[in-house]
């Protein structure tokens, strides 16, 4: 799993690269936790994921849950071929404010 951050203006984007799965889980939370205490809105990428499980979608779900709690801002602004079958499966597209 790859991953890159940038800020501007307060919007965190954290876009992902490759397998957002199981095996990379603990890696992916620590990543999207972290970019959740950085701004006030955070935008994630998914353009790049080859593959994406349940616990992917789960991290989602767990990110966009934090990002309420906190106040934030929550959104998926990009998401590839596998990233939206994972996603569409549990028919979330409007949850992760996909645009």
């Amino acid at each position: 799993m790859d991953f890159n951050v940038k800020k501007t203006d307060g919007v965190v984007n954290i876009s992902f690269a490759g397998e957002f799965t199981i095996y990379a889980a603990a890696d992916i939370k620590a990543r999207l936790v972290e970019s959740l205490g950085q701004g006030r809105m955070l935008d994630v990428d998914l353009e790049g994921v080859t593959e994406m499980d349940t616990s992917g979608v789960q991290l989602l779900i767990l990110a966009r849950r934090e990002a309420d709690m906190l106040g934030k801002g929550f959104r998926v602004s990009r998401c590839g071929e596998a990233a939206a079958a994972a996603i569409d499966v549990y028919n979330l597209r409007e949850f992760f404010n996909i645009s």
